[in-house]
């Protein structure tokens, strides 16, 4: 889906609580698109559990004071590239579970939760941890970049982001 220079907008209505768009298949590309959650609870974007390849560039992300701005839960392969986001009281960007993400060139307004966030249910079982990620390159002002690093799980490649981002590790 290809937006024309971010005139196309996805908003949330008053009565929305889950969010604005949930991706449940393979292979999804979104570019040039604006979200507006509105101030509502829920995800901007939704990536389905078990959904692979999908690439999320050049989208703009605001009214997100409850709400996630992507929102994955064992997604591979997940690009989110030269992204615009005004944080929130959630996590901007929020990866569970997931392998083979890239987070890179975004710009993110901090809010009170953390920018971007690779998480992992059980660092220790290789099922339930993300894996081979990179970020690079975003600036998220003086937030937080969080990931997972242990001798059995990780292995991400955080690089080139602002000097002034808290990296979190666990």
């Amino acid at each position: 889906m290809t937006g024309e220079g971010y005139h196309t907008v996805f908003k949330a209505s008053p009565s929305n609580s889950e969010g604005i768009f949930h991706i449940t298949a393979n292979a999804v590309g979104i570019k040039n698109v604006r979200f507006n959650m509105n101030g509502r609870p829920g995800k901007a974007i939704e990536i389905a559990d078990s959904v692979a390849s999908v690439s999320i560039q050049n989208c703009v992300f605001v009214g997100l004071t409850n709400a996630y701005g992507i929102f994955g839960d064992n997604a591979d392969r997940v690009t989110i590239e030269n992204c615009y986001f005004v944080g929130g009281a959630n996590d901007v960007i929020y990866v569970l579970d997931s392998n083979e993400v890239a987070i890179r060139n975004n710009r993110i307004i901090p809010g009170s939760g953390v920018e971007i966030n690779l998480a992992s249910t059980a660092a220790g079982t290789v099922s339930q941890q993300s894996n081979f990620g990179i970020v690079s390159g975003n600036h998220v002002g003086v937030g937080s970049i969080r990931y997972n690093t242990t001798a059995t799980s990780g292995n991400h490649q955080i690089s080139g982001n602002n000097a002034n981002a808290t990296l979190v590790t666990y």
